[in-house]
């Protein structure tokens, strides 16, 4: 850094703090303490020799909706609403206008207004599409306790992307006692006859584009008789045709505006009925909201906004979606792709919606810190310096309880208002969050950042790192009410399932990790509490496997316990891969450092990593960052054409020498 940048950042550091003093930072700070100072799990118990934590003081929580009192199901606590403010938005939904060429790599989607679902009409169109599911033949899951019975018509199929129909449809569903089984959007029409074969469902819920291709299907889905499909994303001049083809395959076709105007006539035909749950009950989902709520209730205005891109396929976006409804929250809605200007006009859906709540898997936090890397890359180098320094100087504040206002009013609120302006709250799920991305998000978006631990098996519940935690790949400690347990990574026949870099075995009693760290014990992720479901949808053998008889669930993930009682993800047990010549490599750790490397273009899809035991070494796939790949090869005297030739002629060379 030059003397003159130097100079510069040391006189606003000064004047930060000077501001900070006088608007009474330090009286603010004197409740500050940070995680890692207290005990936040203890020991409550052992089995066969591995101890299990909770979090500490709530070894016997027993959750309450405090905001939504008496709510027993997911339906419930969205109703609660519905009754309690119906005149107040709920959905969100940006008019599509079709897609148009800007002169980038792919056209954008172009929007217009934003109309608003109120929750009284968000009652009404559940009711509705709860009627109109039983007036074709859909009917209440039957509770035998067996769930191997909860088959046929009871099940409606989710093949669509996230959309506020989807939500709507579900909780129709559910309101009818149904069940509903999800498919992700991205799966191909193979997914969602698998899906039929298994649960003989009846009707399946999808979009537009998709309605050929199942019917195109219908011979391997012997059971299917209806398709209530969305025009979600669908470019409005497609929507002016009709469908065709499908008059003559005995399956019944409809829009989904059309099934709900059928519904609201026949509603009273068909009163609510309560809904009970089967595989995953609504009562696991309503734990793990009821214990993460609180948490986090306190960062939220009363009406706060939540940007829903995420797969509602998921239970990590159907959670939080339940959530955000029952305590009065709206939810607008957008694809992965029109998050920002890069994929929509005139404006990305964080600028639209302005959301209090941004959630994502690692991956998305990881593109948005790249791009906005990319983007200081371009800027005069004093600048970059200057940023550099704002960058560490906001991340040690706010690790120390401190905030940075004239930081924030020159740089951060800039930053902030690329993301709506509101952000309170970070929630990153589905996977550890990288120290350094970590890192970026905190001093970014100046709120916390939460690591969120938990699998659909476990209904999203697990761990939750605390809202002064800002390490990375920390994932705090059991959500209240939840117990966790370490297992030693050791088989049968005494020996290890896994080993960490330093190749010693995974053991529950560790003191030191592998680089020498004190530690409270290693293992595989053992989770079990009120979120946990009980079994795999007709996997008998995948349920012994993973479901033990005492109510624990086998992750496969390795964990260990920091000093301070909190969870690290550090390994998988199943995560190695055995090449030809016998030597285990680790994929997952392998794409996480080379998509870190500054040629990699996260944007475009970053690095998949593949290896088998076929293989003598694995294989990469990975999206240049062609303007870096550019300057490193002008940088080192190579022209870029030839780099490219260079590296083809020696893979011919290596290719026509195995002949």
């Amino acid at each position: 850094m030059s003397i003159g940048v130097t100079i510069a950042a040391g006189v606003l550091k000064f004047l930060d703090i000077l501001v900070w003093i006088i608007i009474g930072g330090p009286i603010r700070r004197l409740n500050f303490k940070k995680p890692e100072d207290e005990d936040n799990s203890e020991v409550v118990g052992e089995e066969n020799g591995d101890p299990i934590r909770v979090m500490t003081g709530k070894k016997d929580f027993k959750p309450v909706c405090f905001w939504a009192p008496g709510a027993e199901t997911c339906l419930d606590l969205v109703y609660s609403n519905v009754e309690n403010q119906p005149d107040f938005p709920a959905l969100g939904v940006r008019e599509f206008l079709g897609y148009k060429d800007v002169g980038e790599r792919f056209p954008v989607k172009m929007f217009g207004k934003t109309n608003w679902t109120t929750f009284s009409q968000l009652g009404s169109n559940l009711r509705a599409m709860g009627a109109y599911l039983r007036s074709i033949g859909n009917h209440a899951q039957p509770h035998t306790g067996n769930t191997d019975d909860c088959q046929g018509a009871c099940s409606v199929i989710m093949f669509e992307d996230t959309c506020d129909a989807w939500i709507t449809t579900a909780m129709g569903a559910w309101s009818q006692d149904m069940f509903i089984s999800t498919v992700y959007g991205t799966l191909g029409p193979d997914a969602v006859a698998q899906s039929i074969q298994e649960s003989s469902a009846t009707t399946i819920f999808c979009n537009r584009k998709n309605v050929g291709k199942l019917i195109a299907k219908k011979d391997d889905m012997p059971t299917l008789k209806h398709i209530i499909y969305t025009n979600w994303n669908i470019d409005p001049k497609d929507c002016k045709e009709n469908l065709t083809g499908f008059q003559d395959s005995g399956i019944s076709v409809i829009e989904y505006y059309d099934a709900l105007k059928i519904g609201n006539g026949i509603v009273d035909k068909y009163p609510m009925n309560k809904p009970k749950g089967v595989v995953m009950p609504h009562k696991s989902i309503r734990f793990t909201i009821a214990t993460v709520i609180p948490l986090v209730i306190d960062y939220f205005p009363e009406h706060f906004t939540h940007l829903a891109y995420l797969p509602l396929a998921h239970i990590y976006e159907l959670a939080v979606h339940v959530g955000v409804l029952s305590m009065g929250g709206h939810i607008g809605y957008a694809d992965p792709h029109t998050i920002t200007r890069a994929g929509a006009r005139p404006t990305g859906a964080l600028e639209e919606f302005k959301p209090h709540l941004i959630m994502g898997v690692p991956k998305i936090f990881e593109v948005i810190m790249k791009g906005a890397k990319a983007k200081f890359a371009n800027l005069p180098q004093w600048k970059r310096e200057i940023a550099a320094a704002a960058l560490d100087y906001k991340y040690q504040a706010m690790t120390s309880g401190r905030s940075t206002p004239l930081f924030d009013l020159i740089l951060f609120n800039k930053i902030k208002a690329a993301f709506g302006g509101n952000v309170s709250v970070v929630l990153s799920g589905g996977g550890a969050l990288s120290a350094e991305v970590q890192r970026f998000c905190l001093s970014v978006f100046s709120c916390p950042v939460i690591q969120g631990y938990g699998l659909t098996e476990t209904c999203a519940g697990g761990c939750i790192s605390l809202m002064e935690d800002t390490r990375g790949s920390n994932v705090g400690p059991p959500e209240p009410g939840i117990e966790v347990m370490l297992r030693s990574c050791i088989d049968d026949d005494g020996e290890p399932e896994v080993l960490d870099k330093a190749g010693l075995p995974y053991l529950s009693k560790d003191t030191m990790d592998a680089e020498g760290s004190p530690c409270l014990g290693r293992g595989e992720v053992m989770i079990r509490g009120p979120s946990a479901s009980k079994c795999y949808y007709k996997l008998p053998e995948l349920t012994v496997k993973s479901y033990l008889p005492n109510g624990w669930f086998k992750t496969g993930d390795v964990g260990e316990w920091l000093p301070d009682g909190t969870l690290r993800i550090i390994d998988r047990v199943k995560n190695l891969v055995k090449l030809k010549g016998g030597e285990y490599i680790a994929l997952e750790n392998m794409e996480s450092i080379y998509g870190g490397s500054e040629y990699v273009n996260a944007l475009a899809g970053g690095v998949m990593v593949f290896g088998d035991c076929t293989m003598d070494r694995p294989v990469a796939l990975v999206q240049v960052n062609i303007k870096r790949l550019e300057k490193w090869a002008t940088d080192n005297g190579i022209e870029y054409k030839m780099l490219m030739i260079y590296y083809l002629t020696l893979q011919l060379i290596k290719r026509f020498s195995e002949i």
